[in-house]
């Protein structure tokens, strides 16, 4: 039985080397093999051929350097096409700000998986630096309404960031916004019952057997970055795929350090989110209503 660890990395090399070692220190039962696979999306700072020289002589890591930055979905899409080749029990997609603290996850994996085995997507507790909880991310995708609303918005904002000493007043109105929705949102009910839909949390998916024999992707989306869990949630509702929220099965989500290792201002780093943001609202309206027809 194997197990594909698929670590996508950008600029930070100590967020990448933490992941690969809580990978490293889980437990496995005489069947299980893992394998890990790093994919570089062309990190400017040469940190992908740092990792390679790293663990060029270690049979079980992988490393691929991209010849660009491709975004969230393409990068993860080539890392994954590489290990479904394997023909594995599991394929892992994993951000590189990700520890995994229980040694014996992938063992409870395997009780996870055997308990509900028409499973083809399983979604962990995915618990950030508080302990607060990210996965579900919602209990639907976003609605058609919902993101004709957000395109407008993100429209604004993005012509706001460009604006000279209005940027950074933006700037300030919008972090304070943010933080009272990331109350709202980790304060919202997370509980799911058995077999009931829901959008996972990018940041660490599993795909099992039931999903790789079937699908040549891990994310159907083709944005640069965001809302690759709204495309991915629509396709698994489409195909009627099961998917499965566990709580037994916990990581830890560092979150946002590739970012902040870029060196970006705060306003720029807000602008080059609603740039993208922007760009995949418009993707994906277009293919809402081109499913719709």
């Amino acid at each position: 039985m194997s197990i594909i660890f698929v670590v996508l990395h950008y600029q930070n090399i100590e967020d990448t080397k933490n992941c690969i070692s809580s990978i490293q220190s889980l437990q496995i039962n005489k069947k299980q093999q893992i394998k890990i696979i790093i994919v570089d999306n062309k990190s400017p700072n040469y940190s992908g051929q740092e990792l390679k020289n790293i663990y060029e002589k270690n049979k079980q890591i992988e490393v691929i350097l991209l010849d660009k930055n491709y975004g969230f979905s393409y990068a993860n899409n080539i890392g994954y096409q590489k290990a479904k080749k394997m023909n594995p029990n599991y394929i892992i997609m994993s951000n590189n700000d990700i520890i995994i603290e229980d040694s014996k996850f992938l063992l409870k994996l395997e009780e996870v998986f055997q308990k509900n085995s028409q499973v083809a997507v399983i979604g962990p507790d995915i618990q950030n630096r508080l302990s607060q909880h990210q996965n579900p991310l919602r209990k639907e995708i976003l609605s058609l309404k919902k993101a004709y609303k957000l395109l407008f918005q993100q429209f604004v904002y993005k012509n706001l960031f460009i604006i000279p000493g209005i940027n950074q007043l933006f700037c300030n109105w919008e972090e304070k916004r943010m933080e009272k929705w990331l109350s709202k949102y980790y304060e919202a009910e997370r509980t799911l019952n058995f077999n009931e839909f829901f959008v996972p949390f990018g940041a660490f998916i599993i795909y099992t057997q039931n999903w790789i024999i079937n699908e040549e992707v891990a994310f159907p989306s083709d944005t640069f970055m965001y809302l690759e869990e709204d495309f991915l949630g629509y396709y698994i509702k489409a195909k009627k795929h099961k998917i499965l929220y566990s709580s037994q099965l916990i990581v830890r989500h560092l979150e946002g350090q590739s970012v902040q290792k870029s060196g970006k201002t705060k306003w720029r780093s807000m602008a080059f989110k609603s740039k993208h943001m922007y760009q995949a609202l418009k993707k994906y309206i277009f293919f809402l209503k081109k499913e719709r027809k």
